[in-house]
């Protein structure tokens, strides 16, 4: 891929992918991954490869948002839509968001994973896959089992040190269930 955009435009392009703030990347290779990463967890794997290299490769920063806007289109929300709403946001409906869940098009951004919550519904654990996560990933299986027994008090009682972001996401999910437990999951 013939990158033209440096990587500070890179990160701002990334930054309107995610709704939490983004770190400059060591290298533009790196924000680059980032930013493919990004725009498959918003659009899908098998669409974003082909769209990221076409974006990247812009001649300016203008021009890649354009790229960006015109890629995103025909994945935006239908009109009166939540605002939390990807395409085919089930919103605050109980049957519709556990069955977003079931077909996994639903992820935990921050504020949807306290939506699915305060709606009574247990939400999807973070997904864990990518090898930053591994030594993080037995805390997370020990929280995903407490959260499926239903067992507040042992949630309450799971000691996580929110050092780094795996912890955190950890800790959004587990606060996110004890919320669902509350309303009545």
């Amino acid at each position: 891929m013939n990158i033209t955009l440096s990587g500070s435009q890179i990160t701002a392009l990334s930054q309107g992918l995610c709704p939490e703030p983004l770190a400059r990347a060591a290298t533009r290779e790196r924000a680059a991954a980032r930013f493919a990463r990004l725009l498959a967890a918003r659009i899908g794997a098998e669409s974003a490869e082909d769209l990221a290299a076409g974006i990247l490769c812009a001649p300016d920063e203008a021009a890649a948002q354009a790229r960006l806007a015109g890629a995103l289109r025909p994945f935006a929300a239908a009109p009166g839509a939540s605002e939390a709403g990807d395409a085919g946001d089930p919103g605050e409906d109980p049957q519709a968001l556990r069955a977003a869940i079931a077909e996994g098009r639903i992820r935990g951004t921050a504020k949807r994973l306290r939506a699915i919550a305060e709606a009574g519904i247990v939400p999807p654990p973070p997904d864990f896959a990518a090898p930053t996560h591994a030594r993080f990933r037995a805390a997370l299986a020990e929280v995903v089992a407490l959260a499926e027994a239903g067992d507040a008090a042992g949630l309450r009682a799971v000691e996580i040190s929110a050092a780094s972001s795996s912890p955190r996401a950890i800790l959004r999910y587990r606060d996110a269930v004890l919320i669902a437990l509350a309303k009545g999951a």
